[in-house]
């Protein structure tokens, strides 16, 4: 009696550890769901106007803005993960992981309140401010984000640097449009998306134009095939 007792001790220890891992495991699309939702919150980016805005020399190709965003959120999603099971399984000390996760929240929301300002209000020199306040709360977190787990802060630390290259963007490009940036008219928006559409379907039609040379050309090759296997048979 005694061992079956010891058996389902032990069989629901191993399901409450088992279900605790599943929790964890869990919690992880979680903090990718909150880092990268809350830039959902507010609408970033304004193509047409960003054209209109003087920029300089050495300002990166839009491409690479994604680039290194998507990875950089990524590994903030798992420094976010490890410090919420820092707070929840008590590997650090409450005000550690409170400050980490306080610290966070606060970059988080800077770097969606400078895209309002910026992109939103269209207000150029007073998006400087707002920036280096992200720069500065990014070094905080990170050091939080350490004293939690050295791996969590690693992880936040490359942030530094890009967003180091985003603070000396946003000042030189403050410099040269001191009066700001009027947003495009309603009728340049109309002829902005009539060349896009015009652009799209320049584009689809190149493209079924490849796809329909592609399929001639099997085609030939087909025939091509069936007419030496013809001749190879007549011969012999």
């Amino acid at each position: 009696m005694d061992a079956l007792n010891q058996a389902l001790a032990a069989a629901k220890a191993l399901r409450a550890v088992t279900v605790a891992q599943v929790l964890e495991w869990a919690l992880l699309p979680a903090c990718v769901f909150a880092v990268f939702g809350v830039q959902r919150l507010v609408k970033t980016g304004d193509t047409l106007w960003y054209q209109k805005v003087a920029k300089p020399a050495w300002h990166p190709p839009n491409w690479m803005f994604p680039v290194m965003w998507i990875p950089l959120k990524l590994m903030q999603s798992v420094a976010l993960w490890i410090a919420a099971l820092a707070l929840l399984n008590g590997t650090a000390t409450l005000e550690k992981a409170l400050f980490a996760l306080g610290t966070f929240g606060l970059q988080s929301f800077l770097g969606v309140w400078w895209n309002v300002v910026f992109f939103g209000q269209k207000r150029i020199p007073e998006s400087v401010p707002w920036m280096l306040g992200l720069w500065t709360s990014l070094v905080l977190c990170t050091g939080a984000m350490y004293n939690v787990d050295a791996l969590a802060g690693k992880l936040v630390a490359p942030t530094i640097g890009w967003v180091s290259v985003a603070t000396a963007l946003n000042v030189a490009i403050a410099r040269l449009n001191p009066g700001g940036v009027p947003a495009p008219t309603e009728a340049e928006r109309a002829a902005y998306k009539k060349d896009r559409d015009r652009e799209d379907t320049e584009k689809r039609r190149q493209e079924a134009a490849k796809a329909e040379g592609r399929s001639k050309e099997e085609a030939r090759k087909k025939w091509q095939k069936a007419m030496a296997a013809s001749k190879a048979a007549k011969a012999q």
